[in-house]
């Protein structure tokens, strides 16, 4: 990650870890510790401007028929009093979207859904150094005189379009699809191996973004002017995407160049990249067969969960924090590396169509795999689930209708009913809690489909206490504005229930794969809000991949009526970047359950603890965290911190664990980033196993500082010095 020399006199860019290119002021202020000789780097960026008057929406093909509204007097899309249609109609409009394809099929309209396009010529870039405002010399200009395709993020990256692309079985020869905001490719085959890309360059993929765009470093201490290092495009932004259950043998092999939120599964591939040049920071892969080469390349993290790596070729990679968990073929351990087997894993359900007619819908149920490794992508063992009690939500009444305000009471009849739901791609506007009264049901979302809180502080999914095997997976859930006189803690996931003690079942426990928070982004109200995002109170309980976010940046203010649009107040970015008191949020996660585990834990930006754990026998294995950038020193002085383990807490283990700054607008020093009350004990203190493994924090950029990295001990992580690892 780049970092600058402190300077009052000019405004810094930098690069953070999840988001954008960030215009930020830096003020000189005293500091309480001293700072070590280093060689500062300097930033250079070259960038395109994009036409103005660029649309922010991707524009959308309409397939098939629409759904009919009902005049019988029931309510639309009402669950079945008996068994449910195992041919559902999924919805079909200009922004909530199921298109199921076959190698047959004109694919030619699939490419509708990727983001925008530019082409970019020598007329079109403007080469500027954004730290001096100067055009950079033509003698490093040359690498950008041929036209470009590149995509752009900006217009779909707050879109309100949700949608799936589902691939029947079959080999899909010469077809190329970029996967952007806010869809999801999957296969509908049983395995893996059913829905095969091939004779093409990449299949389904996804690129790195403004590829036109070069950053390029320079050694101050280095007096030949040339870069160190130059790297194009970025993947910072590439968030809130899925792909998964096919096989790629295509030319190039996958690429999937992403953030967070954007989880790989179910695949198998000859080569696989996790960048495509410039930074990116992710990441999940979980159940793959990588057979010929894994390139991690630019991933600052990366997450691997039950993968089977290359046996002759090396794995690249590696940069600040890699964790292997279950996977074969693993590379040695380091203070970058973790390694680690689990004793229970379980995989994220999933959609296939029955082989028997071709046509009929099931759910697959992945039953959990004890002390496994490597991939399961035949689904042999699977508990499959007729769609016929599966009851599929969908958001609006009618395509093309309005939003079904109702839509949480017919959810929450099919539960009573004793049917699992999957929810359509769409944005749910809750007025009540979905809850899930009783053990084995699965709640799953396609196409990215995103809950959105209700008013009153409940939250958006509740799971009833003393159940168990319950799966919730593939959903997004997004604050909304609550009321004044709501009362108790806002939330949006309630696993169990405050002061009910539930120990819940090893064997069979609750699990969470591919779920997602946030508190601002896409909204145009700044006043939404929530307390804490998820709180576990029962025990036994899996996470795997979530990403808990406090928006760092914003969908700006454009469009509306009599008012002037809304200029970035960090320029160039297109973004409003958010300011103190904005979309406040406390805390990401809670756990009061024991026995927790987290293969993949990604929280940020809130404005007290990031996570409170108070559970025994709990494990986290992977988790990065970004401080917020917006806050002032009272968060330094009240001692918050990345990870709090509670004082009392026995058995943690806490492993490939970072905490990031960058403190944009003022000088905060945060004296630790994390707690542990083990953190001191070396591996033999009292027979325990080693609780505290490859622990760092690091400085992106900007003011300000995390002192130590977890009970002050180890670091500080100092400007341009990068990452500073603990492990007793």
């Amino acid at each position: 990650r780049p970092t600058h020399e402190r300077d009052v006199h000019r405004p810094p860019t930098m690069i953070c870890c999840c988001c954008c290119f960030i215009n930020s002021k830096s003020t000189k202020t005293k500091r309480s510790i001293q700072k070590t000789n280093m060689a500062p780097q300097f930033l250079t960026r070259f960038f395109a401007k994009r036409p103005q008057g660029q649309g922010r929406r991707r524009p959308i093909p309409i397939f098939g028929k629409s759904g009919a509204v009902p005049t019988n007097g029931i309510p639309a899309n009402e669950p079945n009093n008996g068994p449910e249609s195992t041919t559902p109609v999924w919805p079909n409009d200009d922004t909530n979207i199921v298109k199921i394809v076959s190698p047959d099929d004109d694919l030619s309209s699939l490419k509708a859904f990727e983001d925008p396009m530019e082409t970019v010529t020598e007329n079109q870039v403007t080469f500027m150094n954004l730290t001096t405002n100067t055009e950079i010399p033509p003698k490093e200009q040359d690498k950008l005189r041929d036209p470009l395709q590149v995509y752009r993020p900006e217009a779909t990256h707050f879109s309100e379009q949700r949608t799936a692309i589902l691939f029947k079985k079959g080999h899909y020869q010469k077809f190329d699809l970029q996967i952007g905001y806010y869809v999801q490719a999957m296969g509908l085959g049983k395995s893996a191996d059913d829905v095969v890309f091939e004779n093409s360059d990449y299949g389904v993929y996804c690129p790195a973004y403004n590829t036109d765009q070069i950053t390029k470093y320079y050694d101050s201490d280095d007096t030949s002017g040339d870069p160190v290092l130059a790297s194009y495009g970025s993947s910072l932004d590439t968030f809130w995407r899925s792909a998964e259950n096919f096989t790629n043998n295509t030319n190039n092999g996958l690429i999937w160049a992403v953030s967070q939120a954007a989880p790989l599964r179910r695949v198998q591939a000859q080569k696989l990249s996790l960048s495509q040049g410039g930074f990116s920071s992710g990441g999940h892969l979980a159940n793959a067969i990588v057979k010929q080469n894994l390139i991690f390349g630019t991933q600052q993290q990366f997450c691997c969960r039950n993968v089977e790596l290359p046996e002759s070729t090396p794995t690249a990679g590696a940069n600040w924090n890699t964790v292997f968990v279950s996977c074969d073929h693993v590379p040695a351990t380091s203070e970058k590396v973790v390694v680690h087997q689990a004793a229970l894993t379980v995989e994220k359900p999933f959609l296939a169509i029955d082989e028997s007619d071709g046509k009929s819908f099931n759910l697959h149920v992945p039953r959990p795999r004890l002390n496994s490794a490597g991939a399961d992508l035949t689904g042999a063992s699977d508990d499959i689930r007729s769609f016929s009690n599966v009851y599929v939500a969908k958001a609006k009444v009618a395509d093309f209708g309005a939003i079904d305000y109702d839509v949480a009471r017919k959810i929450n009849k099919a539960f009573t009913q004793g049917k699992d739901v999957v929810l359509s791609p769409g944005i749910y506007h809750l007025t009540q809690t979905i809850v899930i009264p009783s053990s084995n049901r699965v709640l799953l979302g396609i196409g990215m489909a995103t809950l959105v809180a209700p008013t009153d502080g409940t939250p958006c999914v509740q799971v009833a206490p003393k159940t168990q095997g319950v799966r919730v997976a593939g959903i997004t859930m997004e604050a909304s504005h609550l009321n004044t006189d709501r009362t108790g803690t806002a939330t949006f996931l309630e696993w169990g229930q405050e002061g009910v003690t539930d120990a819940g079942v090893s064997s069979n426990p609750g699990v969470l794969n591919d779920v997602f928070c946030r508190v601002g982004g896409s909204s145009l109200d700044r006043d939404i809000s929530t307390d804490v995002m998820i709180r576990i109170h029962c025990g036994n309980v899996l996470g795997d991949n979530l990403w808990l976010w406090r928006a760092d940046h914003m969908a700006l203010r454009t469009g509306i009526p009599g008012v002037p649009d809304e200029q970035p107040n960090f320029p160039p970015l297109d973004y409003h970047q958010t300011m103190l008191g904005e979309v406040p949020v406390k805390t990401g996660l809670q756990v009061y359950g024991d026995n927790v585990v987290m293969h993949g834990l990604a929280v940020e930006h809130t404005i007290e603890d990031q996570v409170q754990w108070y559970g025994k026998n709990g494990q986290v294995y992977f988790y990065q965290c970004e401080l917020p950038y917006d806050v002032t020193q009272d968060f330094g002085g009240q001692g918050y911190l990345g990870f709090h383990v509670d004082q009392k807490v026995e058995n943690m283990v806490l492993a490939g664990a970072g905490v990031y700054s960058n403190f944009r607008d003022y000088d905060v020093l945060v004296p630790t980033g994390m707690f542990h009350p083990s953190a001191r004990d070396s591996p033999t203190t009292n027979g325990k196993p080693q609780q505290v493994t490859n622990l760092f924090t690091t400085h992106l950029d900007n003011q300000g500082l995390i002192q130590t990295i977890v009970d002050e001990l180890g670091g500080p992580a100092e400007p341009g010095q990068g990452p500073t690892y603990y492990t007793p």
